[in-house]
């Protein structure tokens, strides 16, 4: 009597679909390179962009560097400058003071109203803050009038006069502002002067 195992085949042809159906293929490592060659080219880009954008922003520091650089000389060449304009304007005040104070000397000089001694004696002790309006004598009385920098000159000028050998007696000047001057501070004074007896007959 002869058999047959009809199981057998059955379970031969359910391994082998199996394995057709459910084992793996092989592909051969082609897809990972390819992954990993983009990784790699997006490592390379990012790379690079850090290095032009450390370049950019070390340019950009150079330049606000040398911009406050620059800002910083500017503004000391400005206040060097304010300096020399404040030292020319005083000076030119000083030069306007001395130059009323010379042309008054050389009128007084020429009228000769007045003897050169006390002349002399009323211009040696004046201070260069201090310049004359007017000179007029009568007998032994002098009257003097004219313009100081400031209230402290004028007072200086009334101590200088007052040790003067050739004057006698000193009345304190009256002292006022000066209105519209071109020098700020600027005081009129007037001095009552009583010189000694041998001065009026010199």
């Amino acid at each position: 009597m002869i058999q047959i195992n009809l199981l057998s085949g059955k379970e031969n042809l359910a391994k082998d679909f199996d394995t057709k159906v459910f084992a793996p293929k092989e592909t051969g490592g082609g897809g990972d390179k390819s992954d990993q060659l983009i990784q790699m080219g997006a490592a390379v880009v990012f790379i690079i962009g850090l290095v032009i954008l450390g370049i950019w922003m070390f340019m950009a520091y150079n330049g606000v560097s040398k911009a406050k650089r620059l800002l910083a000389q500017k503004r000391a060449e400005k206040k060097k400058y304010e300096s020399l304009i404040k030292e020319q304007d005083a000076l030119q005040k000083e030069l306007d003071l001395l130059k009323k104070k010379t042309d008054l000397i050389n009128n007084l000089k020429s009228r000769q109203s007045i003897p050169v001694k006390i002349l002399e004696e009323l211009f040696n002790r004046c201070p260069d803050s201090v310049w004359f309006e007017s000179i007029s004598k009568k007998g032994n009385l002098l009257d003097l009038k004219g313009q100081a920098k400031n209230s402290e000159s004028a007072n200086n000028y009334y101590q200088f006069l007052s040790e003067s050998p050739i004057v006698k007696s000193l009345q304190y000047p009256i002292l006022k502002k000066v209105e519209k001057s071109k020098i700020p501070g600027i005081v009129y004074f007037e001095f009552k002067i009583t010189l000694k007896d041998k001065m009026d007959k010199e």
